[in-house]
């Protein structure tokens, strides 16, 4: 066989150029172009690696951050909870020892710092004595869930309100900042609250915590 005057692959032609009347490329041209289909495949594999991996990551902080407020969110309501029966027990021993109920945080034997000095919630020692009812309560009056609060009656006003039990309340009417979100979207999906007064907006909804 004859060798072909533009062929680079050796004495003797094999790519058939000189039949078919094509350009065959030389073993360094074809090096150099599998070179650079490598260089643009690992090229492309890392801008979408970058892409998905940036997405991911917004997609992944957006959830991280929400989940972190929300336990945030809930963290400081089991705070407010755990105070509030520390509150409850100081008022008892107050009423035992002076037979009525406490109205100010100062009247108890407590010693909490910062205690009534919290900007989002609000402490109440609860007494009438028209009505004979006596109990504690602590009020969220700031945030996205303001108009809630946690409370222990000593003595309910209302035969169906449990004595002694922590409650859970949507506040909807009164003077205190109002709740203005779905009724159970803090008592029932933060604390699984049972039902012992729900009806609709225009009252104070109540749920006694398990």
């Amino acid at each position: 066989m004859s060798e072909c005057s533009h062929c680079q692959c050796g004495s003797h032609c094999q790519c058939g150029s000189h039949r078919t009347g094509k350009k065959t490329l030389g073993h360094d041209e074809r090096k150099i172009n599998q070179k650079e289909v490598k260089e643009n495949e690992k090229s492309s594999f890392h801008a979408y690696r970058s892409i998905n991996r940036r997405f991911n990551y917004r997609h992944f902080g957006r959830n991280c951050r929400a989940s972190v407020s929300k336990s945030s969110r809930k963290n400081r309501a089991l705070q407010a909870i755990a105070l509030l029966r520390t509150l409850y027990q100081a008022a008892e021993a107050f009423e035992l020892s002076t037979g009525q109920w406490p109205t100010d945080i100062n009247q108890l034997d407590i010693n909490i710092p910062g205690l009534g000095a919290d900007p989002e919630w609000s402490i109440r020692l609860n007494r009438n004595d028209y009505e004979g009812s006596a109990g504690v309560s602590i009020y969220r009056k700031k945030g996205k869930y303001k108009g809630t609060k946690f409370a222990i009656s000593k003595r309910p006003n209302y035969n169906f309100i449990p004595k002694d039990k922590i409650l859970c309340c949507e506040q909807a009417k009164g003077t205190e900042p109002l709740f203005s979100g779905e009724i159970g979207s803090y008592c029932v999906k933060f604390f699984a609250g049972k039902p012992i007064y729900v009806s609709d907006k225009n009252y104070t909804n109540i749920w006694v915590l398990p």
